[in-house]
């Protein structure tokens, strides 16, 4: 899974589990880790394209909705349509307000005391 930010939603593309994993909980904890990262970063909104014909599983196991007010689109000899998923951000939400620090850690260690701490505790 890859995921995508934009100015008021984060965009996850390129979703695959290997055959063997699709039976398994895999998908769906990718999909969890995908919307904590983002709600972490402050996104309200995630935004799937899903094909078709297996969108009202996604929507069942994902808590997404589709967008009935956008068409549907082809590519890759498949019809996609846009689904939407709602994401509360924790009160800890990266902002413009965050710790410079923190902002300067490493993606996804943003709890984590990075490098730059450890070298603001030296004599300049």
């Amino acid at each position: 899974m890859r995921l995508r930010w934009f100015a008021d939603f984060a965009k996850s593309e390129r979703f695959a589990v290997v055959p063997e994993g699709r039976a398994t909980q895999i998908a769906f904890a990718l999909i969890e880790a995908a919307c904590l990262v983002s709600a972490r970063k402050g996104y309200r909104k995630i935004l799937g394209h899903a094909q078709k014909r297996v969108a009202p599983f996604w929507i069942r196991r994902g808590g997404g909705y589709l967008r009935e007010d956008r068409p549907s689109f082809f590519f890759s000899d498949h019809e996609y349509v846009e689904i939407v998923r709602e994401i509360d951000p924790p009160e800890n939400h990266l902002n413009i307000n965050s710790p410079p620090l923190e902002l300067c850690r490493p993606e996804g260690d943003w709890d984590r005391e990075g490098v730059l701490e450890r070298s603001a505790a030296r004599a300049a």
